[in-house]
């Protein structure tokens, strides 16, 4: 694996943990057990998180291999949607 793999890797393992942590605490939100400084903390972590995948997938030379081209196009939809529902939540961008 080359060094821009790994860190490529590394990083889609942590956007991964923190869309969960988000659409964790927007389904706290929906159940008003959170506020909105609660869903605006995991969504600024998240944004940050996807700048620096972005970043680190423009790294890579060459396509992705069947499994990876899969998991980025799956990051895209939910950061889709996560801004869907982070826009709709009426809370103010962090």
């Amino acid at each position: 694996m080359t060094p821009a793999l790994g860190a490529f890797a590394a990083v889609s393992d942590s956007l991964a943990a923190d869309l969960r942590d988000y659409q964790s605490r927007a389904a706290r939100f929906a159940g008003w057990r959170t506020d909105c400084p609660g869903l605006g903390g995991a969504f600024a972590t998240l944004e940050q998180r996807w700048i620096t995948y972005s970043v680190q997938r423009r790294k890579l030379a060459g396509p992705l291999d069947p499994a990876r081209a899969a998991t980025d196009t799956a990051f895209y939809s939910a950061m889709d949607s996560v801004e869907s529902n982070y826009a709709r939540s009426g809370c103010p961008r962090p």
